[in-house]
């Protein structure tokens, strides 16, 4: 078991440091322009840093204008910080946050307008031979399994309006081994035993994996282990100690 376990750790710890690599699909095709999206990993765990570099390089004979890439996260991922260069330079343009006007339901969407025919400040051509790369760092505040439904690229050249864009993408995010996190946050207090509250009794999310809030290594996760993390906290209990 000990090997099985060990074997476990060793493929999610390749996969963490594997790049994927998608090739977007353009709309209309039969074009010499490449998107790409490329991932450091689908594995990760908690403090470990998701970056995704978006590419796009115009091979035609024709300009390209009004670009702009957008992305749509889940609210437990946080763009820590991110970079955007036109041929290795770093460019004027217009980025927006974690949208309230949600193009997909329970995800955060972001736009950086590179390109944009009614603001003279945030004109940037892409002109044949050009290419445009974007690059983020993603960190995460919670455990789980999460999707990167969509993320699209629109441009316009010789008079045509292209649309960019690939299917989903499915991230893991381990919340560690930390017996009693119920919140995935790294660390034991109050707020563990409120979330597990929470997610029995007021339909709240889950804790990821469930195994680290069954602190009294019952079998089950319910209230006797919020009292029991409750004492540990408060009254000098025992330290958890998950299955």
């Amino acid at each position: 078991m000990r090997i099985l376990t060990l074997t476990f750790f060793l493929i999610a710890g390749l996969a963490a440091v594997s790049d994927l690599a998608i090739a977007d699909d353009i709309f209309p095709p039969d074009n010499n322009i490449t998107c790409a999206y490329t991932l450091n990993g689908t594995v990760f765990q908690i403090g470990d840093t998701l970056i995704v570099r978006r590419a796009l390089k115009n091979n035609e004979v024709f300009s390209l204008s009004g670009l702009y890439f957008s992305d749509n996260i889940p609210p437990k991922f946080n763009v820590a910080s991110y970079t955007l260069k036109h041929n290795d330079d770093d460019i004027t343009h217009f980025y927006s946050g974690a949208s309230q006007d949600s193009v997909i339901g329970f995800y955060d969407t972001y736009y950086w307008v590179i390109d944009d025919p009614n603001l003279p400040a945030i004109t940037n051509i892409i002109q044949p031979g050009d290419s445009i790369v974007m690059e983020m760092k993603i960190t995460f505040t919670q455990g789980g399994s999460f999707s990167l439904p969509m993320h699209t690229t629109v441009f316009y050249g010789n008079q045509t309006g292209y649309f960019a864009t690939a299917n989903s993408v499915s991230i893991t995010v381990g919340a560690g081994g930390l017996c009693g996190d119920s919140d995935s946050n790294g660390a034991i207090n109050l707020l563990d035993a409120v979330y597990l509250i929470k997610y029995l009794y007021k339909d709240g999310t889950a804790p990821y994996p469930l195994s680290n809030s069954d602190v009294d290594a019952s079998g089950g996760v319910n209230i006797l282990d919020v009292v029991y993390l409750l004492n540990y906290l408060y009254k000098g209990g025992p330290s958890p100690h998950c299955p």
